[in-house]
């Protein structure tokens, strides 16, 4: 039986991503084998490894990682190796290099590379570098965005160069569990017709750049007296923000949703988006935010500007402008046509970030290398 491995360093990512391909290989005969750093179940899996993956290069985990990997590699022959995220990518494809001349074809999927237009030159001393030398030992890399993609061949990678439009948009994920009038889901849920309720889909990281946004609340609010701003998602800075939002005592403007399996609900009650994100592969949230009819208002960044078009189905503000932002969420506030004119324009233009489209496009990708 022909066999795939899938890596990335943790099941949340496969999780929120992959699922689709997973089941695509099973459909397609394949066994099906995932590894990264925990215990969770993976739907579609036959088998599961923990590989425990550092977010540090550095990390001594690592050295483990890639032992428990070599192993793996002994026990299975793989006929596809699809790794992904920076670390696991790294690991893999390091421990796959032997097993290349024995048919085992590697495709590492670079989700934003970490030097791009406007990165700190260590980024790109450091990462340009590191990715230009792992082409060489790569069949295939995939990209998501066409500055990463125009990368590729300016700087002539070794490997197979590809792009898709994205991981890709998953309607099962977003389906609203309960009522469709938005009235009752927003009574249901704990939130008022008069609310203004602008949501953020992110992990609390600092590329997330949620400080950002917190710091600009109370001058928006003083204009603006009905936003709400939802955060959506957890991650490490989630306390510190929490703790800023104190300080600056907006508490009643601000709600923290933690991770939610029921984002669709949010979805469906919201009036606006946003994304202060320092730096994008594509931006799923954003994505998901504009397919359900939500005008967004975004910071300038690779993953963004595939998706917006300035003025037309959102706007983008310049990183770290507050005067930008202020002024794009308090337009749309403030204008309900307009709100229903981009947002009609943000659903019809996700149309080819579908999921079947992605997939579409990634069949073809591994019908080359199987």
């Amino acid at each position: 039986m022909r066999k795939v491995l899938y890596t990335a360093n943790l099941a949340t990512h496969i999780l929120a991503f992959h699922l689709p391909y997973l089941k695509w290989f099973k459909e397609q005969g394949f066994e099906v084998h995932v590894a990264f750093y925990g215990d969770e179940g993976i739907p579609h899996a036959d088998k599961v490894w923990n590989i425990p993956f550092g977010r540090n290069p550095f990390s001594k985990s690592n050295i483990v990682a890639l032992r428990k990997l070599w192993g793996l590699f002994k026990e299975h022959r793989f006929d596809v190796v699809h790794c992904h995220t920076p670390i696991a990518g790294l690991i893999t494809r390091l421990t796959a290099v032997m097993y290349r001349s024995k048919g085992t074809n590697v495709l590492y999927t670079a989700h934003g590379f970490h030097f791009y237009k406007g990165a700190p030159l260590k980024n790109w001393l450091t990462y340009l570098p590191a990715e230009w030398i792992l082409s060489l030992v790569t069949d295939g890399v995939i990209t998501i965005n066409r500055e990463d993609f125009d990368y590729l061949h300016r700087y002539h990678f070794a490997s197979g160069k590809h792009k898709i439009n994205g991981i890709g948009l998953d309607p099962e994920r977003l389906k609203v569990n309960g009522t469709d009038n938005r009235s009752k889901l927003r009574s249901e849920i704990g939130f008022s017709e008069d609310e203004f309720l602008v949501l953020y889909i992110a992990e609390f990281i600092d590329r997330k750049n949620h400080r950002f946004v917190i710091e600009n609340i109370p001058y928006l609010i003083q204009e603006n007296p009905e936003l709400t701003f939802l955060f959506a998602g957890r991650g490490v800075l989630q306390d510190e923000m929490e703790a800023l939002v104190r300080t600056l005592q907006v508490e009643d403007h601000v709600k923290f949703l933690g991770f939610r399996e029921d984002i669709g609900r949010f979805l469906e009650i919201a009036d606006m988006g946003i994304s202060s994100s320092k730096h994008e592969g594509l931006g799923l949230g954003v994505a998901e935010m504009m397919f359900n009819q939500l005008p967004v208002v975004v910071s300038n960044d690779r993953g963004h500007r595939e998706l917006v078009d300035h003025g037309s189905n959102g706007f983008i503000f310049e990183q770290d402008n507050s005067e930008q932002f202020r002024y794009y969420i308090s337009k749309l506030y403030r204008d309900k046509s307009l709100r229903e004119k981009v947002g009609k324009a943000a659903k019809e233009s996700m149309d080819k970030f579908m999921v079947d489209k992605s997939l579409e496009q990634m069949t073809r990708i591994y019908n080359q290398y199987l």
